[in-house]
């Protein structure tokens, strides 16, 4: 199925090649952009602060959270592509929009190119 053509695949996942317990935190920091060491090191916080509240929600993570699929994208340009849509829709969109102008100027110079005159009489001398 192509990009276009599915649902973001940029979620948060359980990284059960990163992890340290249940992956919730390595999860998190793919999802965030952010290191797994800074995004542990937070959670050994919240542990010792609200050790129920922090145990509870990690174990409910590590319970619906599912795990993060083998090839997730195709190419790091697609992963962050699909990051860009999550965290900045409008931005990203804007750079689609001014791209998809752009290819159209293009089409258009060629059209007027192929229609022209000159491109007629250089196809019958040759």
């Amino acid at each position: 199925m192509s990009t276009t053509m599915r649902r973001n695949p940029h979620r948060i996942y359980r990284n059960r090649d990163k992890a340290i317990i249940a992956g919730v935190c390595a999860g998190i920091a793919h999802y965030f952009g952010a290191g797994r060491f800074a995004i542990r090191l937070l959670a050994l916080f919240a542990l010792i602060l609200v050790p129920p509240v922090t145990g509870i929600l990690y174990l409910i993570a590590a319970w619906r959270l599912p795990p993060q699929p083998e090839a997730l994208f195709h190419s790091s340009e697609e992963e962050q592509f699909w990051r860009q849509v999550s965290h900045a829709p409008a931005h990203t969109f804007g750079q689609l929009r001014h791209q998809m102008r752009e290819l159209e100027h293009r089409l258009r110079a060629m059209e007027a190119h192929v229609t022209s005159a000159e491109f007629q009489i250089n196809r019958e001398l040759k």
